[in-house]
């Protein structure tokens, strides 16, 4: 009978922490850079930044030019996309 205690503790504390590590406050932020015809910009430099704390993440679009920063805290974010041979566009408050 004592095994069988020991075994459900284990069973009930696993399943707690894996339903404990699935709460997660952290976000992220994503999309396609295109430009001004819709057409794809691949390897463009993608800067989300946390305008409250001041700390960015630099990523680099794919070959649909789609870029994700992840576990980001939350807050408020710039974008700024630089891609060569075109301007700088940056997006404020995409929190």
């Amino acid at each position: 009978m004592l095994r069988f205690h020991y075994v459900y503790i284990v069973a009930v504390s696993l399943l707690l922490a894996c339903s404990l590590s699935a709460q997660d406050t952290r976000g992220a932020i994503s999309g396609n850079v295109t430009d001004s015809q819709g057409g794809v910009v691949v390897g463009a430099t993608v800067t989300v930044t946390n305008t409250d704390t001041n700390t960015f993440g630099k990523f680099t679009t794919n070959s649909t030019g789609y870029y994700e920063a992840r576990l980001l805290q939350p807050g408020n974010y710039s974008v700024t996309v630089d891609a060569k041979g075109d301007r700088k566009s940056t997006r404020m408050n995409s929190s």
